[in-house]
């Protein structure tokens, strides 16, 4: 019989022995089991391996990236100073045809339309109509340290302005907004 553990010889070796048959079924399992197991390795080191050139990729493109925006920053700040360069010439040359213009007509003060108070008996009465400001026919001239005030005072609102003016074309410029 083909399924006698001891029997002859060349009965011990047959396919037919459950013994062998089972070694060849176990055999196959364990074989298939470990290509299952290396197929496993060999994938997870594929996949390491094109996470890690994914990875070198996007490492080169955002320093590529980087090395645009330092280099826009770059730019931008080059535009800044030539902005800021030409609006501080225009306010210089503006300034120094002021001053040219005052000197050369000679009159740099300042004169006020005002009506003064008067004093007198109908200021201490309480009447309301006797002092005040009236459409100030009589024209008085500021002292020459308040003139100097208010032009100076007039020049830095007018260099502000100019300042605020470069700070919103530098914003436009960058932002492509109008």
């Amino acid at each position: 019989m083909p399924w006698q553990i001891y029997g002859e010889r060349n009965d011990m070796f047959t396919f037919t022995n459950p013994y062998v048959l089972l070694g060849l079924v176990v055999g196959v399992l364990v074989a298939l089991v470990g290509s299952f197991s290396a197929g496993v390795r060999y994938e997870a080191g594929q996949n390491a391996l094109a996470t890690q050139d994914a990875k070198i990729q996007f490492d080169a493109k955002l320093a590529e990236a980087n090395a645009n925006a330092r280099e826009s920053e770059r730019l931008s700040g080059i535009k800044m100073a030539q902005a800021d360069t030409r609006y501080q010439e225009q306010i210089n040359a503006t300034s120094q045809a002021l001053s040219t213009a005052l000197k050369r007509t000679g009159n740099s003060g300042l004169f006020v339309r005002a009506n003064c108070p008067t004093i007198g008996p109908s200021a201490v009465s309480g009447d309301s109509t006797s002092a005040g400001i009236g459409d100030g026919a009589q024209a008085v001239r500021l002292s020459a340290a308040d003139g100097e005030f208010f032009i100076r005072f007039a020049s830095q609102c007018d260099t502000n302005t100019d300042q605020l003016r470069a700070a919103q074309a530098v914003i436009t410029s960058l932002t492509g907004s109008q």
